[in-house]
C-alpha cells in the first residue's frame, strides 16, 4: 500500500530534504575533483549526487521505507569519486 500524504508541504519537504542531502553527498566529489583539477567531473558529481538522491529517496520512500535511502544515496558520489581518483592518475 502506498502512503499519499494529504498536505503538499510534506511532499515538498521530502523533496527539500533529498536535495540537501543529495548536496551534502555531492561535495565529496565536488572537493575531490576540485583538489585533482578536474573540476567538470567535480560539478558533475554533485549535481548527479542531487539528481541521484532525489531519485533513490522518493523511490526508497514510497517502496521500501526510509532507511533505504541511507544504503543506497552514497553510492552516486562514490562512483564520482573513485572516477575522478582513477582519471587524475
Amino acid at each position: 500500500m502506498v502512503y499519499i500524504p494529504e498536505s503538499s508541504g510534506f511532499l515538498i519537504g521530502i523533496i527539500l530534504g533529498c536535495l540537501i542531502v543529495g548536496a551534502l553527498y555531492g561535495l565529496i566529489p565536488f572537493f575531490v575533483g576540485r583538489r585533482r583539477d578536474m573540476n567538470g567531473l567535480g560539478a558533475a558529481g554533485l549535481i548527479c549526487s542531487m539528481l541521484g538522491n532525489l531519485f533513490f529517496m522518493g523511490w526508497g520512500f514510497f517502496a521500501a521505507g526510509n532507511i533505504y535511502m541511507v544504503y543506497v544515496a552514497p553510492f552516486v558520489p562514490l562512483l564520482f569519486t573513485i572516477i575522478i581518483m582513477v582519471k587524475s592518475r
